[in-house]
């Protein structure tokens, strides 16, 4: 590209050095040649550096692209993360009611102050609160999945955390349940503190 520029140069500098005789101006045709030499060479470099430029950019860009890319990745393991805690939480919650359940069902059926009747009733009702229990880990394990199964569609990371605090707000209200239901049973026959009786059989 240079020699091209070179010989456009000279040519250039030939059509100056005629115009020069012709118009008879005093000129110097080797000096506008020159001239005009170093500026295409400067012009040259400045191409050369714009599409040093436009490289440079191409890999800025794509570094910027895979940062963004990792703050997404990073987000989504955040929102992850946050989403199962309120789950292992849940289920956590569960476990305990149903270990609980185990305690109460043991104190129910070898309990002397009720009858075979009210035991069983009892227990039933203990029976449906365990469902309650399966179906609300059940449900929480499903919002993890970004899925909410009654629309069909995407949960917000606000939308899923809200989903889980209720679910684990009823799984809460589940085990109060329980707790009640053992209570109304055993507490006309007994003088204890509630919490005392509850706690008896907590630890029967």
């Amino acid at each position: 590209m240079k020699k091209l520029l070179y010989s456009v140069c000279l040519s250039v500098g030939v059509h100056f050095h005629i115009c020069a005789q012709g118009a008879m101006v005093i000129s110097d045709p080797a000096s506008v040649a020159q001239r005009f030499v170093l500026a295409t060479e400067e012009m040259t470099e400045q191409i050369e550096q714009k599409y040093k430029f436009i490289e440079q950019i191409d890999l800025a860009r794509k570094a910027l692209d895979q940062s963004r890319k990792l703050q997404q990745n990073i987000e989504v393991v955040s929102s992850f993360v946050k989403s199962a805690q309120e789950v292992v939480d849940i289920i956590s919650e569960g476990e305990s009611i149903i270990r609980n359940f185990k305690s109460m069902q043991n104190a129910i059926f070898n309990s002397d102050l009720l009858n075979n009747d009210e035991k069983y009733m009892c227990i039933a009702e203990m029976i449906n609160c365990c469902d309650n229990i399966k179906e609300i880990s059940k449900k929480a394990t499903a919002v993890v999945s970004d899925k909410n199964a009654d629309k069909g569609v995407k949960l917000s990371d606000f939308e899923r955390l809200q989903e889980l605090r209720t679910l684990k707000l009823e799984m809460e209200m589940t085990s109060d349940e329980m707790n009640d239901i053992y209570l109304r049973y055993l507490s006309p026959y007994v003088s204890t503190n509630r919490e005392d009786h509850l706690f008896s059989f907590i630890n029967f």
